[in-house]
């Protein structure tokens, strides 16, 4: 049987990237977009959206990904992630 992950596997980050590409977000705002822009037909794991945000920093080497403002929200943090080109 065919690997149903592989539209998610193949194409994360390009995703990631298209949803940071007009404004920086962090990890749910990107989740929401993801969700939105696909009319709620994908559904990405948390885990799996960090692991591309961290791929993507780490081993592009044409795109960069960096914490924009860290946003205190009562005792959370919040990382926006912005594309430094």
């Amino acid at each position: 049987m065919a690997n149903p992950y592989w539209l998610v596997r193949g194409t994360l980050d390009t995703l990631v990237l298209r949803a940071l590409s007009s404004a920086p977000l962090h990890g749910f705002e990107i989740s929401e977009w993801l969700e939105t822009q696909s009319k709620h037909v994908l559904d990405v794991d948390d885990s799996a959206l960090y692991q591309a945000v961290y791929r993507l920093n780490d081993y592009s080497p044409a795109w960069r990904l960096r914490s924009a403002r860290v946003v205190s929200r009562g005792r959370r943090t919040v990382c926006n992630y912005l594309i430094l080109r």
